[in-house]
């Protein structure tokens, strides 16, 4: 311990005294400063691993249980391993088996803290242009009210020897080798993650081979919530059928298998000609599609091609989204031009899909309904968000179309600055729903019973990751005008607010 500190603690130091002997050598104190704040943030982390096993030692760390969506965990920590992966030029796979519940109950934070620590371990231990592999699957259960889920994180790295094995979740252990030891680690983190899912009453098994890689196997026994909240999501917006259109059989079959108990009935189609007269076929016979998915990344009749084809032949009002793991921006365009209704990204979730066909759904309706896109130049907006990364997503996408916002961390904030601001101050409020302290339903009431002129008045639209049927219920039962589901999409956050919003 007194070594992992005081490393950190010296480069602090000795930069410190460098950055003092070089002030005018720009190009030096721009590196010093760099390396300092390296230091700092791993003596930051070292110090909060220590409080960390410190508190689970002492038998102090509780489990904070909540109901969540394990579409949505999944993709929380694709978006950020993703990322460190590909930093390392390192390929990385999530694969989803099936699942007989959606929602679970149980510490997502700490669920997440699990899993991004050995999928960054694997990352690091993992030279460039490795594979990374993270598997989810449903072991079955246990009684009536109780799942065990599988956790699989795998690679084809270093590997561990036999005698690091056996003390690998051992506080402050880590491995003494020349390939490894050049790797900035505190030995803390497998101790934590091992001593939270013990806490979790899970278990964790190790395999690894030196030189062939390392997999990690984590079993979670996670509750089932008393009901499942969108229990008829399919039939109240009318999903019967749906088409999936992916040169790649193995996604096409895990997407069937992933929704095999939603009673959707699913067609493949492994290339786009096949796509094109697969359609052309089912709507002469009168078994239209509910939903097309596509592939835009495939050999011959790439999506983009077959789905100006196909839309020749369906109804406008039939979802016809692209499912890919690129950066759709180059053909964002040209796909909205030939009535693509948005796109998916890989891994497929049930949950990304069911969020986009309700974004889809209301956007057909405002359309239909005659609303119009908002201009936001000049309007002022109150954002009511906990998560940094989110808050500044929003507010750089404000910024890009004229407008302004001012943050609050918390719904008790939120409800506070709008009460105490005067009369035309915002001209909206849009409001996360999951916050600490004050929840946005509970902000919304507040701001709803309060004095202030515009109380009843100001618009307040549910900006939140809850995309279920019950949730956007929930969101008008508490005084919302309306609810749009992360992530934000611009076009149908300017709709919903011109919908809001008296000229």
């Amino acid at each position: 311990m007194s070594h992992d500190i005081r490393t950190p603690m010296n480069a602090v130091i000795g930069f410190s005294t460098l950055l003092t002997r070089d002030p005018g050598d720009e190009v030096k104190v721009r590196e010093y400063a760099r390396k300092i704040s390296a230091a700092s943030n791993h003596l930051l982390g070292l110090i909060n691993d220590i409080l960390d096993i410190s508190k689970i030692e002492s038998g102090k760390m509780s489990l904070r249980q909540s109901v969540f969506s394990i579409d949505e965990l999944m993709e929380s920590i694709n978006v950020v391993i993703r990322h460190m992966a590909g930093a390392k030029d390192q390929a990385f796979q999530i694969n989803m088996g099936k699942m007989s519940h959606e929602l679970f109950v149980g510490d997502k934070v700490c669920i997440n803290q699990v899993l991004i620590n050995l999928l960054s371990n694997a990352i690091k231990y993992t030279p460039d242009g490795g594979e990374i592999r993270f598997e989810i699957s449903d072991m079955g259960s246990s009684s009536s009210a109780v799942e065990k889920i599988r956790f699989v994180v795998a690679d084809n790295g270093y590997g561990i020897t036999d005698d690091f094995k056996k003390i690998i979740f051992d506080p402050f252990t880590r491995a003494e080798d020349s390939t490894v030891n050049k790797e900035v680690g505190t030995g803390l983190g497998l101790a934590i993650t091992k001593n939270i899912i013990t806490l979790m009453g899970g278990a964790i098994e190790l395999e690894s081979e030196l030189g062939k890689g390392t997999t990690f196997t984590v079993d979670l026994p996670l509750q089932l919530p008393h009901e499942e909240t969108d229990e008829h999501f399919w039939e109240n917006h009318h999903i019967s059928r749906i088409l999936l259109v992916d040169d790649d059989k193995s996604i096409c079959d895990g997407i069937k298998e992933n929704m095999a108990d939603s009673g959707v009935a699913f067609d493949a189609a492994y290339s786009g000609e096949t796509a094109v007269e697969l359609v052309k076929r089912k709507y002469a016979e009168g078994k239209e599609y509910s939903t097309i998915i596509l592939d835009w990344q495939m050999p011959g009749m790439n999506g983009l091609d077959a789905a100006r084809e196909i839309r020749k032949i369906i109804p406008i009002d039939t979802p016809v989204l692209f499912l890919t793991s690129y950066d759709w921006s180059e053909i964002e365009t040209e796909a909205l031009e030939i009535d693509v209704d948005g796109f998916l990204a890989k891994p497929f979730t049930t949950m990304n899909l069911k969020e986009k066909l309700i974004e889809v759904e209301h956007f057909k309706n405002s359309v239909s309904k005659g609303e119009v896109s908002l201009d936001l130049k000049g309007m002022h907006f109150l954002l009511a968000e906990d998560n940094e990364l989110n808050s500044e997503i929003v507010t750089e996408l404000l910024k890009a179309e004229g407008a302004t916002c001012n943050v609050a961390v918390n719904g008790q904030l939120a409800a506070e600055r709008f009460i105490s601001s005067p009369a035309k101050t915002y001209t909206a409020v849009l409001m996360d729903v999951m916050m600490p302290v004050m929840n946005g339903y509970e902000a919304t009431k507040a701001i709803r019973a309060s004095k202030h002129p515009e109380a009843l008045t100001i618009p307040i639209v549910a900006m939140t990751a809850n995309a279920f049927v019950k949730d956007v219920q929930d969101a008008l039962d508490a005084g919302m005008n309306a609810h749009i589901a992360k992530p934000i999409n611009m076009d149908t956050l300017k709709n919903t607010l011109g919908s809001c919003i008296k000229p």
